[in-house]
């Protein structure tokens, strides 16, 4: 259990942070510098506003995640680098500015203030006080000395372009020399962080899920990239061409996904399926860290999360032949909206499970994942268990639907006739949910035992009550039906004069709703009923 030194939290300026003797360190495997102009902008946007109130308004920057290296006065840098690094820059074009005017005393103290430590005891020898990662730190060093010694690439080149916007925003501002050092002196106290500290990569980790977790999106993926790539750098005396491979494979992890932002849940979803050890969100790069043995566990690793990458922007893109699954089955489980069946699809697909136990498979994980849902159970309730049924399947343990089934039919998650009648009775279909909408027209064609194609814009959603009439019970399947969309045009709100509408469909379903006297919460409170019983019989599992 972490103890409360382990953390250290307090909000600090601009000028506390890099207007002292500290030294801050972005470790070598951490992402690149990576702030194009949209983030310029947005942040001289915000400084303009500062300078507008006189120097009077504060602006907030957000959280720095601070790892205590071995001296009291040197920090690795866990989240936090783009911002630091920018400023660093904007720094940079005010002093560069203050010596084109031949103001060097001002230039080289502003450098030495925010830019360069003083001079090691030890070594004699001055430092950056930033460092940056292995890609950029030596550009951004010849950026410091104005030395530039060759043409920069990619990340480099950014950081060129981020100093040049920043000169050229000093030179549209048109600071005197007065203002400019008024700008670079009241500034700093005007721009604040929360710096957290942290004693060990676990509790970052710790920090970055929990900061995710209230909306703060922090990159915890790259702590884990960081701490595999040191691990691995650890254990390889010459390895520079093992460790650019590596690389090269997480860049292509990354590039599979098709969305950055969820590498971290596909990283433990991938660790629980091929681990008996179940790992939580806050958990995982403990069970990590613990995990990695050697350079062959690191690399084989991100080889599997390479592989399984591409597997999950298929099963997300619904791309069926990909998958080994259904259209329609892939369709479902996506407006299901759960995410603790990954580790069983990834282990089906790791191990090979036969196309007709993959379909079988999907199909019992979405009946009993709707019967769950409708029960209003906690979703979090099923993870364990999928993670011992995804091992089992990793491991070949378990290789039918039969044996599937049994698992899942000895796990309590299967919610029972009686409970789920009664909660459906009530379940809601919000209207304004895409989501909803297609459920509701998946289970009211099952009841039509029509062809299933929840997207086809001819298959139109029906409130036969409106919602704005405020009936109790208008969001409950009894008060929904199927209409053509050309139909649907010509539906009246009155209940009456739409049931000539009715009258005409070619769905039995909607066709019924004509011989109804009246519409009220009574009739939909026995339709929604009976539609429960029909539901039941569709989602159960025998």
């Amino acid at each position: 259990m972490a103890k409360v030194n382990d953390f250290n939290s307090s909000n600090k300026t601009f000028r506390a942070i890099l207007g002292n003797g500290v030294l801050y360190n972005v470790p070598s495997f951490q992402r690149n510098y990576s702030w194009k102009q949209e983030h310029w902008e947005e942040l001289w946007h915000d400084l303009k506003v500062v300078i507008k109130s006189d120097y009077q308004e504060p602006h907030y920057l957000g959280y720095l995640v601070l790892q205590n290296e071995s001296r009291a006065t040197t920090f690795k840098i866990i989240d936090g680098q783009q911002r630091l690094v920018t400023l660093s820059l904007l720094v940079l074009a005010v002093s560069k500015r203050f010596k084109s005017e031949s103001d060097d005393p001002r230039s080289e103290k502003i450098r030495e203030t925010y830019l360069i430590a003083s001079e090691d005891i030890k070594t004699l020898k001055k430092r950056n006080k930033l460092k940056l990662n292995r890609n950029n730190e030596m550009f951004y060093n010849d950026l410091l000395k104005d030395e530039l010694k060759e043409k920069p690439k990619g990340s480099n080149l950014l950081l060129s372009q981020a100093l040049a916007y920043f000169e050229k925003c000093l030179d549209e501002a048109n600071f005197t020399k007065d203002s400019l050092a008024d700008f670079i002196d009241l500034l700093p106290d005007c721009l604040f962080f929360t710096e957290i500290q942290v004693n060990n990569e676990t509790n970052a980790y710790k920090v970055f899920e929990t900061l995710n977790a209230r909306g703060v999106q922090l990159s915890s993926a790259d702590l884990l990239k960081n701490y595999l790539f040191s691990k691995a750098a650890e254990y390889e005396k010459e390895g520079e061409n093992e460790l650019q491979e590596m690389e090269h494979q997480w860049e292509n992890f990354v590039t599979n996904l098709g969305d950055d932002k969820k590498a971290t849940d596909v990283i433990r979803y991938y660790w629980n399926a091929t681990h008996e050890k179940f790992a939580r969100k806050k958990e995982l790069y403990k069970a990590i860290h613990e995990g990695m043995n050697s350079p062959e566990d690191v690399f084989d690793l991100i080889e599997g999360l390479v592989r399984i990458a591409t597997f999950w922007r298929s099963v997300h893109e619904k791309q069926s032949p990909s998958t080994g699954f259904d259209l329609e089955d892939l369709q479902e489980f996506e407006d299901l909206s759960t995410t603790q069946e990954y580790p069983v699809l990834f282990s089906a697909h790791l191990s090979g499970l036969a196309k007709d136990d993959c379909t079988a498979l999907l199909k019992l994980l979405n009946k009993l994942n709707f019967r769950y849902s409708v029960a209003g159970k906690n979703p979090n309730d099923k993870e364990k268990v999928y993670a011992k049924l995804a091992f089992k399947l990793f491991t070949k343990e378990i290789r039918t639907q039969e044996e599937i089934k049994a698992f899942l039919m000895s796990s309590k998650l299967y919610v029972d006739k009686q409970m789920f009648i009664e909660a459906f009775k009530t379940f809601e279909f919000k209207p304004a949910n895409a989501k909803d909408t297609r459920k509701a027209k998946r289970l009211l064609a099952k009841i039509e035992r029509l062809p299933l194609n929840v997207l086809d814009p001819k298959l139109s959603l029906e409130h036969i009550s409106p919602t704005s009439a405020k009936l109790e019970g208008s969001n409950w399947l009894g008060n929904l039906t199927l209409l053509d969309a050309k139909a649907n045009k010509k539906k009246d709100n009155d209940f009456h004069a739409s049931k000539k509408v009715y009258a005409k469909s070619k769905y039995g379903i909607t066709k019924d709703l004509a011989s109804e006297p009246e519409w009220t919460t009574d009739s939909i409170e026995k339709r929604t009923a009976k539609f429960a019983k029909i539901i039941e019989d569709l989602y159960r599992i025998s």
